[in-house]
Parts: C-alpha cells; structure tokens; sequence
C-alpha cells in the first residue's frame, strides 16, 4: 500500500535523516534536494512562500520526498496557487521527488494523486 503524508516541515529526526538516506541512494539526486540546502533557500529567499514536505510511503518504508512550495497570485479571475519543487526558480532544472529508481513510478503517482 502506497500512502502519501503532507508535513509542514521536517525537524530533524527520523524522517528527515531517512530523507538525507534516501539522497544517497537516488543517482539523480543534487545538493538542490537535501534538506539542509532548502531550510537556507527557505531562510533567504522564500518569503511567505508556503512549504511543505511530502514523504511516500511503501509499507511504513520511505521511498519518496517531495518538497513542494505554493504560492497565491492574484488574476482577473481571482487567485490562483502555484505549486513548485521547494529551491528556487534558479535551480528548477534540477528539481523533483527524491527516490530510488525503482520507486519513481509509486512516488509520481502518489504525489499526482494528492494534486
């Protein structure tokens, strides 16, 4: 069973040191997608922009993250949200969940679920 849980943040402790774990063993992983890296992002240049952390699950294991930021900009026809990876435009390119190989299709899935 896939399961997706929404944090506001992630303190340190076990789901993040299972986040910083999962970094390890993801080939596509960067600097960009550590939590250390989006706390100091978050710190300087996130504003009032709102984040979150999504963390998949596969039978109570970690296999995915997915930090996300939304901010609410108004138009003609009223506001709207846009979500983005947490970390900045300038670094977008290199931006996305965080999981193994094998779990990609799981974590996509659950995260496009939640939207």
């Amino acid at each position: 069973m896939i399961e997706l849980r929404t944090h506001l943040d992630l303190q340190a402790g076990g789901e993040r040191s299972a986040w910083e774990l999962l970094i390890d063993e993801d080939p596509d992983a960067t600097v960009f997608h550590t939590p250390r890296y989006l706390d100091a992002w978050h710190r300087t240049f996130g504003g009032t922009t709102a984040i979150r952390v999504h963390t998949v699950h596969s039978e109570g294991r970690l296999i995915g993250v997915i930090p996300d930021a939304n901010d609410l900009q108004g138009s003609a026809a009223g506001p709207e949200e846009i979500r983005r990876f947490q970390g900045g435009t300038e670094v977008t390119d290199y931006l996305g969940p965080v999981s193994r190989p094998e779990d990609r299709f799981d974590v996509a899935a659950a995260y496009v679920a939640h939207l």
